[in-house]
């Protein structure tokens, strides 16, 4: 990551202009935490995308038994992140007091957002309490399956962990987050994983390093839970209620190509054979192995996902897939200039589209003085 120097108040103005509208408490606690070092914080939360999203079966907690194998990418949010020192609540009697802004108006400020709940999440865990400032600065599509939520409240609670000396490890961090959402172990450790259960078995693989991709996100969004309820009424309607598509045999994307991630995407699951081509490191490979169950349903939803696809394998993809519930499509390029001149094609049709490469990890600590934004 190319950072530029800047100072704290300059970082800020990029994190969160004024323009946005930015609430004036959020300035007067910048000022008081500027005047407080060592209680501020610059985190960068990445965005992920799932090369495979097998889906298992339903369990008794409505949640649905998931394989997935999942990979961070460079689109990220850049979370601002202050408190007052913390205190035991069971001394004082208080709780926490959350102030959020966002730039986005479109992201909620209040309990429904994830970076809010963990930080009272963390604070309820802890016993502690203390006046916390969050504020994001929102590049990640909302509601577009890349995780950009998620890995808020996955940069709440490492941020909070470090400001109020709790000392918890990246594993104690996760289960805290588990109850929070799905996405939010994996995007506390990132890089190339795999996930299984709802999301909260984190296996890290081997970082894939240098696979650049072209992410498209239709202007239409998809609810994780609207996503599911229309794949459990789908279900059924196909063996093992996967989608057919570009990553299938016998398709575009996918035509003629063989080996092992073909193998398993017949048998009805995708990720065994993932996992080999993700070990072998060759893009072609793992582009033909994309596949992603909650696909149809998506699709019936939002039809232009299939549009975005072919739109991506038109300009030269070597594959395409769907991150999570969608509807974020990307497609798989052979180096960094393939991905240019990709992105340089569809966004004639498509306003929202990112030229993105892996990463190793999911979250990292800015210092105040490097920041940029996302280009």
């Amino acid at each position: 990551m190319h950072m530029g120097g800047r100072d704290w108040a300059s970082a800020f103005s990029v994190l969160a202009s004024t323009e946005a509208g930015i609430p004036d408490v959020a300035h007067n606690l910048l000022s008081a935490m500027a005047r407080t070092e060592g209680r501020r914080l610059l985190i960068v939360a990445r965005a992920k995308l799932n090369l495979t999203l097998d889906i298992l079966g339903r369990r008794p907690d409505g949640y649905h038994d998931l394989e997935s194998v999942v990979q961070s990418i460079d689109l990220y949010d850049g979370i601002a992140l202050g408190s007052t020192p913390a205190y035991s609540v069971s001394r004082h009697g208080t709780e926490l007091g959350v102030t959020l802004a966002c730039q986005n108006p479109l992201v909620p400020l209040g309990h429904e957002n994830l970076a809010f709940q963990a930080a009272l999440t963390l604070s309820r865990f802890a016993g502690l309490g203390a006046s916390v400032w969050v504020d994001i600065k929102k590049q990640i599509p909302i509601g577009a399956g890349l995780g950009g939520g998620s890995a808020d409240a996955a940069a709440v609670l490492l941020g909070l962990n470090e400001l109020w000396g709790l000392g918890l490890d990246v594993v104690e961090l996760a289960r805290i987050g588990e109850a929070i959402g799905a996405d939010v172990p994996f995007c506390l450790t990132g890089g190339t994983g795999i996930i299984r259960g709802k999301g909260e078995q984190v296996e890290t693989l081997p970082a894939l390093e240098n696979l650049w991709f072209v992410v498209v996100v239709p202007e239409d969004r998809i609810s994780t839970a609207d996503a599911y309820a229309a794949y459990d009424e789908l279900d059924g309607d196909e063996p093992g209620g996967r989608p057919a598509g570009p990553g299938d045999a016998g398709e575009a994307g996918g035509a003629g190509r063989a080996g092992e991630a073909g193998e398993a995407r017949r048998a009805g699951r995708a990720t065994p054979g993932m996992l080999a081509v993700v070990a072998a490191r060759n893009a072609g490979r793992i582009a033909a192995g994309l596949a992603n169950d909650l696909e149809r349903a998506a699709v019936s939803m939002v039809p232009e996902i299939q549009e975005v696809k072919q739109a991506l394998l038109d300009a030269g993809a070597l594959g395409v897939g769907m991150s999570g519930s969608g509807p974020a499509v990307f497609g798989i390029a052979e180096d960094e200039k393939a991905a240019r001149q990709m992105r340089r094609i569809v966004r004639e049709r498509y306003d929202t589209t990112f030229v993105c490469c892996s990463t190793p990890r999911g979250l990292e600590r800015i210092p105040v003085r490097q920041w940029r934004p996302y280009r």
